[in-house]
């Protein structure tokens, strides 16, 4: 007889919360040097307006507007593309080869 050996943890709200707030590096911010990281493991920063995303990642890692900007254009580890429900996002270049396969 097979027997069920799933666990389940049970959290409360407040932790549930502060999970996802640290998940989302909106509790500390990370060091400049991790931009380009950050973004990918908050699964890509919307960027429709370029200045929001700018803010975006400017709340979750110590680094200024000209930082993402030369992310984007200059150092290139980030990429400006079309992902979710059709709209632009700011992505790490080495992960677009894996979100854009159909």
């Amino acid at each position: 007889m097979k027997t069920d050996s799933t666990v389940f943890a049970e959290l409360t709200w407040p932790q549930v919360h502060a999970f996802r707030l640290e998940r989302h590096h909106l509790t500390l911010r990370a060091p400049k040097k991790a931009l380009s990281q950050v973004v990918g493991e908050i699964g890509g920063v919307q960027a429709q307006v370029m200045s929001a995303a700018e803010l975006q990642v400017g709340v979750r890692v110590e680094c200024r507007v000209d930082d993402v900007r030369d992310a984007l254009w200059k150092r290139k580890t980030l990429v400006k593309t079309w992902l979710m429900r059709g709209t632009l996002h700011l992505v790490p270049s080495k992960d677009l080869p894996y979100l854009r396969q159909r």
